[in-house]
């Protein structure tokens, strides 16, 4: 049995022509909507794609949304992004058991999946946090410069290690000729 949850994937980058048509077959097939709550969007031509961008923050993309999306995911959609190296960021609400998550791929790179609050801000576990406190705490009983220098370090290198990698941000979603 499925849980469904409130889903939406902002897409970006360049998408060449000659997938287009490909890419409205699949948008289709997932039922997703430009709004919120709206009927389902089946692009039927890359100028439907190219209509349907929204401004974000100064840059266009597609922006696309499911409140009832299986698992949260837009699995035949993410498929076929990665499968074509386009550029996508998911986000999903958290429902009983699971948690809220943020989704990003960009071709250059793997999979960054980071846990979020509602608003969709990276959280990171206390529990994850407790070792950055201890050393921390070594730092403060150091003897020498040196042995507080080294503690800090270390502090900071495992506070690293549980932040969310950096992402670049999405380009602009156009449709170029298969030859750029």
């Amino acid at each position: 049995m499925s849980d469904y949850m409130a889903a939406e994937i902002w897409i970006g980058g360049k998408v060449p022509a000659s997938v287009a048509p490909e890419l409205c077959a699949v948008i289709a097939s997932q039922c997703v909507a430009t709004e919120w709550g709206d009927a389902h969007f089946a692009p039927e031509s890359p100028q439907d794609l190219l209509d349907a961008c929204k401004d974000t923050s100064g840059v266009a993309l597609l922006w696309l949304c499911d409140d009832q999306a299986r698992w949260g995911e837009f699995d035949a959609l993410e498929t076929f992004l990665r499968e074509h190296g386009i550029s996508y960021k998911r986000r999903s609400d958290g429902r009983y058991e699971y948690d809220a998550e943020l989704i990003e791929y960009r071709p250059e790179r793997d999979v960054v999946a980071t846990t979020t609050n509602a608003e969709g801000e990276p959280i990171i576990p206390v529990s994850k946090l407790a070792a950055v406190d201890a050393v921390l705490d070594s730092a403060q009983q150091a003897r020498s410069r040196s042995e507080m220098l080294a503690a800090l370090q270390a502090a900071q290198q495992l506070l690293r290690e549980q932040l969310p990698p950096n992402v670049p941000p999405l380009e602009p979603f156009s449709i170029v000729d298969d030859t750029e």
